[in-house]
């Protein structure tokens, strides 16, 4: 079978290394597999490659993202998000 997902991380690696050696303060969040479950779950924040559960819903996502908007916590930072139920 052939993929393109070895040229799809690639350009996902470059455009992460540019946003890294800019003078921006960035937060690059690592969602794991999405959904579209309504209701909220228990945020899990990881830097384990492998996190569990593997799963996330858009709008825990979308929650984190403007919850964060203003802090500093995740600057500078890659976290691996998921949800627990």
């Amino acid at each position: 079978k052939i993929s393109n997902f070895k040229i799809v991380f690639a350009d996902h690696d470059k455009q992460e290394q540019l946003l890294m050696n800019s003078n921006l303060d960035w937060t690059i969040a690592r969602p794991v597999a999405l959904n579209n479950n309504e209701t909220l779950g228990q945020l899990v924040i990881s830097d384990d490659k492998t996190p569990s559960p593997f799963k996330m819903s858009r709008k825990q996502l979308a929650k984190f993202m403007i919850d964060n908007l203003d802090k500093k916590e995740f600057v500078h930072k890659m976290p691996i998000l998921s949800e627990r139920k």
